[in-house]
């Protein structure tokens, strides 16, 4: 609950600064698969933005109180290009607090593997309801590949990775 209170609090930032994101796993997750945000555990909340808003979003995110950890220190305009093209996120927190918000600009770390574009996203996503607050998230065509690299990449560390890939797919 506390997850899906976070993502109601991050989603509306965005939305009233214009930046257009796409909620995935975590609480958008959980309602798909199991109509309860309390039915799938989450460590963190996963945004997906334009690699063009990462800028923008980052200063909305610390106007609020969230401090980059990961990254943990400032990159320079050459560091931040090598950062973005190796990586495919970083990770902020509110100080005190142990929820992360990861914000992506890509889904994954080879931007080969699932090479559609932002916009592309956006253009299928669907609505999710996260506390009376529209959330976009991933489409049901982009959430089960997504769901098949992110398993397979973490060599399926985690057994509810991949019982929730089976509840999609059902």
């Amino acid at each position: 609950m506390a997850n899906a209170a976070n993502l109601r609090k991050v989603s509306q930032l965005l939305t009233e600064n214009k930046i257009s994101f796409l909620a995935f796993k975590g609480p958008t997750l959980a309602l798909y698969l199991y109509g309860n945000v309390n039915m799938r555990h989450a460590g963190d909340l996963d945004l997906l933005i334009d690699l063009f808003e990462v800028e923008t979003a980052e200063a909305v995110l610390q106007r609020a109180g969230y401090r980059r950890s990961e990254p943990d220190f400032e990159l320079s305009p050459k560091q931040q290009n090598v950062y973005q093209a190796v990586c495919h996120h970083f990770i902020y927190q509110m100080p005190g607090e142990s929820l992360a918000i990861e914000l992506h600009w890509r889904l994954t770390h080879n931007r080969l593997l699932l090479p559609t574009t932002f916009e592309q996203l956006l253009h299928q996503s669907r609505i999710q309801m996260v506390g009376g607050f529209p959330v976009p998230t991933l489409s049901h065509r982009d959430m089960a590949p997504y769901l098949f690299a992110h398993g397979a990449y973490h060599a399926w560390y985690r057994l509810s990775w991949l019982y929730n890939l089976v509840t999609f797919i059902e």
